[in-house]
């Protein structure tokens, strides 16, 4: 058990308490549809990623492959036998993430300012950690992005060696959108198509403002800011398109940046510590200091500390462990047309 101190009394299940205040606060929505997506049932489902406990600063997780078979290791025989020599193999993947790499934001709270606001203490101290959670998302969702930008795998050789059909740069495909001025027939079916040519059926995007604005004119599963939303135009078309500066910014371009992805090959992990007081007697805790596990407004899992620093001064601590992972990039074997693979790759919008 853990102690909440006098004045959080009344806010003491702020989970549930949080949708009421966050409506009535004015802020502006700042765009994360990326990180909401990753965040969302649609993304996450089916996966299951364990983070194995352990001593030091990182903790580590495993994940365990097997690569297909190519088919040059399919040989023609003239009859049957029983001889066989290759043996079964397989591969694994460590995620590493480091539990001092954080993220936080704090704010203190004295007995003073409270004496001037025209709302309950309790509204006032939530609608300040709402505050927080606002921000840390902001962060978490530019970490995402840089991080993205990063792990994005290639197209298959059947996109890469087919100069009519696509145009390459380096790893990432480049479409245009417009055509002096007019919009360009068939952009988004291009992009489907190498999608599609590369395994990866049934995509996301996310990216920036010429992409979008090219979705939202020719409505192809276009638009929404919001992961959840974003998941709802995925089940209803089989794909969607959402628009997030962050992705289009860290990818190398603030318009014709975007990146594609297959549900779930992106994966969030993150780390909480919260808990470590957990079995331990009441009488060793402090009753001016609070420790739990929240979600943000994206559904990230986050620390909270709160400490009641006398004389009247309150201060509430928001920190955020995550690392973005995505799917290993040697699931295929040297000479597989799929190898680099990983579900994600980059689309450039190039328009002259």
């Amino acid at each position: 058990m853990s102690y909440t101190v006098n004045a959080l009394v009344q806010c003491e299940n702020w989970q549930e308490r949080l949708p009421d205040v966050w409506d009535t606060m004015p802020l502006i929505k700042d765009p994360i549809p990326q990180l909401e997506f990753i965040l969302s049932p649609e993304n996450m489902n089916g996966f299951n990623f364990l983070i194995n406990p352990g001593e030091g600063k990182t903790r580590t997780g495993v994940a365990t492959y097997t690569p297909p078979v190519l088919e040059s290791e399919v040989i023609a025989e003239d009859g049957r036998n029983c001889n066989a020599t290759a043996v079964p193999s397989n591969r694994f993947q460590n995620y590493e993430i480091d539990t001092d790499d954080v993220l936080s934001i704090g704010r203190k709270i004295t007995a003073q300012q409270l004496k001037t606001v025209c709302v309950s203490n309790p509204d006032f101290i939530l609608q300040e950690f709402i505050r927080l959670l606002v921000g840390i998302d902001k962060a978490i969702a530019t970490r995402t992005a840089n991080e993205t930008a990063l792990l994005l795998g290639k197209y298959s050789t059947y996109v890469t060696t087919d100069a009519v059909t696509w145009t390459m740069a380096g790893d990432d495909l480049r479409i245009a959108t417009k055509s002096g001025g007019a919009i360009t027939p068939g952009a988004w079916e291009n992009v489907q198509s190498a999608a599609t040519a590369s395994g990866m059926s049934g995509i996301v995007g996310f990216g920036g403002s010429s992409l979008n604005e090219y979705m939202n004119l020719t409505k192809n599963g276009c638009c929404a800011n919001q992961g959840l939303d974003i998941g709802a135009i995925y089940n209803e078309f089989g794909f969607a398109f959402g628009y997030d500066p962050r992705v289009a910014l860290a990818i190398g371009t603030i318009s014709g940046g975007n990146m594609i992805m297959v549900p779930g090959a992106l994966q969030l992990l993150h780390y909480t510590q919260n808990g470590w007081l957990d079995g331990v007697a009441d009488f060793f805790v402090s009753k001016s200091y609070n420790a739990f596990t929240f979600q943000t407004p994206a559904g990230v899992p986050v620390d909270v500390f709160v400490t009641d620093n006398c004389p009247n001064e309150l201060t509430i601590k928001v920190i955020a462990n995550t690392k973005l992972a995505a799917l290993p990039n040697d699931m295929y074997q040297n000479g597989d047309p799929f190898v680099g693979v990983t579900g994600t790759a980059g689309v450039v919008v190039v328009n002259a």
